[in-house]
């Protein structure tokens, strides 16, 4: 898509590849933001997939957020899906956090995959004032 190599997700794949890291390991603040997005290209018939960021810990997850493809990108046309998770509304006292980002194709249907990118930002220290001291 970007004119580099793409990910191929065939035609029977339930699931992209998908990146993981330590939760812990990528963030510097409880404020800061994980921003997700991939570009992809779908066939004209494309019934739906989802951009999903989960945080787990021993097997059990503590957030799962999903984005649908279809509300970003037409049937049959080439654009950007995105998701974020800000991690002040993760639950940060587990232990072992692991943060996952990948496309879930439960219908199996083939797409073409580029520009998988994961960036953490930092979030706004004041957003939740009206709930935690200043």
């Amino acid at each position: 898509i970007g004119g580099t190599r793409s990910y191929l997700v065939k035609a029977g794949e339930e699931f992209s590849p998908a990146y993981t890291h330590s939760l812990r390991g990528m963030i510097r603040s409880e404020n800061d933001i994980i921003d997700v997005y991939a570009d992809l290209r779908t066939p004209c018939v494309f019934p739906g997939a989802w951009l999903v960021v989960t945080v787990s810990s021993g097997g059990k997850d503590l957030k799962w957020c999903a984005a649908p493809v279809n509300d970003f990108v037409r049937p049959g046309h080439t654009g950007r899906v995105f998701q974020s998770l800000r991690i002040s509304d993760v639950d940060m006292r587990h232990h072992g956090m692991k943060f996952a980002a990948y496309i879930w194709n439960p219908v199996k249907s083939p797409f073409l995959l580029d520009n998988f990118t994961v960036k953490v930002r930092s979030g706004n220290p004041l957003i939740y004032g009206l709930f935690r001291k200043l």
